[in-house]
Parts: C-alpha cells; structure tokens; sequence
C-alpha cells in the first residue's frame, strides 16, 4: 500500500508542476502583450503609464524564472516518483511457483472402425469393439 501511496503523491507533484510551468507560460504572454501595448499605455496614461509597464514587466519577469524552475523541479520530482514507485508490483515466491498440471483431453478412437469416442465410452457406439 506504501508505493500505492507514493505513487499517487508522485502523480499529483507532477501536475501541480505542471501546472506551474503552464502559469509561468501564461504569466510570459501576459508580459508579451505588455510590452506591445506599452506606447497604447502610455498614450492614455502619460504620468504614471511608463511606470506602471516598468513595474509590471519587470516583477512579472522576474517571478517568471521561479515558477518555471519550481514547476520543473515539481515535474521531475514527480515523475521520478512515479517511475521508482509506480513500477509492477513485485511477486511473492509464493506467486512464483509454477501452475498445477492441468489435465488434457484428447480425442480417442475405435482401433477397429475409427469411430470418435467419448471419454467415457467402454465400448464403441459404432461396431460395439470393447474398449481398453
């Protein structure tokens, strides 16, 4: 159960990294579109407009690094997880040993007409040979 267990929790590290790395992705056209709306800002805020796209681009610019390096670290964290704990389970000896025989049937027949015969029959059902 204990592996069951890490390997959930490997799963879920992997998602929220990346989910990380999908913000981060984000956050970057977020800063993309900033960036070529800049003059536009500007524009229809000449006082405090190039402070705030400076401000902006650069805290988010920053941030970014640390989400796409946490992300991956969460991804690969997980995803090693997942690969050492989320293996076949390992068989007991017990579950080892090799199958009981199983008995085969196959077919019989008369040796003096080649009639088929049951796996019951004593004697032939078509010339009444007796059986052995």
């Amino acid at each position: 159960m204990k592996s069951v267990g890490l390997s959930i929790t490997g799963a879920i590290l992997s998602a929220i990294g990346g989910f990380l790395i999908g913000f981060a992705s984000g956050i970057n056209y977020v800063v993309m579109e900033i960036v070529f709306l800049t003059p536009k800002i500007v524009s229809l805020f000449p006082v405090i407009g190039p402070e705030i796209t400076n401000y902006i681009q650069s805290q988010l610019t920053n941030d970014l690094a640390g989400y796409y390096v946490v992300g991956a670290l969460f991804l690969i964290v997980g995803l090693l997880v997942v690969s050492v704990y989320g293996g076949k389970k390992k068989t007991s000896p017990k579950s080892m040993a090799p199958p009981a025989a199983v008995p085969t049937t196959t077919q019989r027949f008369c040796t003096k007409c080649g009639n088929r015969l049951g796996i019951d029959d004593r004697f032939c059902s078509s010339c009444g040979q007796a059986i052995s």
